[in-house]
């Protein structure tokens, strides 16, 4: 037997012993074929509540994987412009401590100088350690 399609039975559709008329012999026949008729429409729903329900699921799924991959994708550019942050006030850094060092070295000479030099003017000496030190 076929089942019956959504639209109105037409008689190519429709089985010969329901043409037929129900006879007392056929009614259980019949009630048979209803109760597997029922059971398959059961069966179906079942599968298509099955169907769905893995679709939403899959759906979640994929949204949620999305979700992680953008937010993947934001933090790892939050992670580079933080990185850029830090390589320059490293290189600050770096560059101020070049400068102190310098100023340091600078301070040693001028420490170590001999005392009577104290009548030469200070900005004079200043130049000659800079230029001694580069």
């Amino acid at each position: 037997t076929t089942l019956a399609s959504p639209e109105a039975p037409t008689p190519s559709t429709i089985p010969q012993w329901f043409l037929r008329g129900s006879s007392g012999r056929r009614r259980p026949r019949l009630n048979k074929e209803k109760a597997l008729l029922s059971q398959k429409i059961e069966l179906l729903g079942l599968q298509l509540k099955d169907s769905q329900e893995r679709e939403e699921n899959t759906r979640r799924l994929h949204d949620t994987m999305l979700s992680a991959f953008r937010q993947d994708n934001h933090d790892n550019k939050q992670v580079d412009v933080l990185i850029a942050e830090y390589e320059k006030k490293i290189a600050y850094l770096t560059e101020r401590n070049r400068l102190l060092e310098d100023s340091t070295s600078m301070r040693k000479s001028w420490e170590s100088l001999p005392s009577h030099i104290s009548e030469i003017p200070q900005s004079a000496l200043y130049d000659q350690l800079k230029t001694e030190n580069e």
